[in-house]
Formats: C-alpha cells, structure tokens, sequence
C-alpha cells in the first residue's frame, strides 16, 4: 500500500483458494465409455496471508546473533 510518497508492507500472500466447477467440457474416460464433463476454475477472493510483522519477526529471529543485517520496523 502506496501511503503519499511512503510503501507500507502489509504482509504476503501465501495461499488462494479456488472453487472448481464444471464449465469445461472435457472428455473423461469411465470403464464403459467417453463421457464428456465440463468444468472450471474461480479464484474464490480467500487466501492465507502472514502478516508483516510475524514476517518481520521470523527474520529477526533467523539473523539473531549476526550484526551484519539489522532489520527495522516502524
């Protein structure tokens, strides 16, 4: 998030989730025969974001004890 001239990092996405419907003709394959389906996928606006400070406080917590990186916040 752009805030005036400052970027504000808000955290990272790491999952979506989509729904799968069936909007897609395909043809499967059954033991008897070729049928066809139809399926689709759709981003379903859900997902799993960690956080900036966790993400902030797992690279503190990875470079404890090394003076050469110093990670601020705020």
């Amino acid at each position: 998030m752009v805030i005036g001239g400052r970027l504000l990092f808000l955290g990272a996405i790491s999952d979506v989730f989509i729904h799968q419907d069936t909007n897609e003709i395909k043809m499967l394959s059954v033991p008897t025969r070729n049928v066809p389906v139809v399926t689709s996928r759709q981003m379903v606006d859900l997902g799993r974001v960690f956080k900036a400070s966790v993400i902030i406080e797992t690279i503190e917590t990875a470079l404890k004890g090394r003076e050469s990186v110093v990670v601020q916040t705020g």
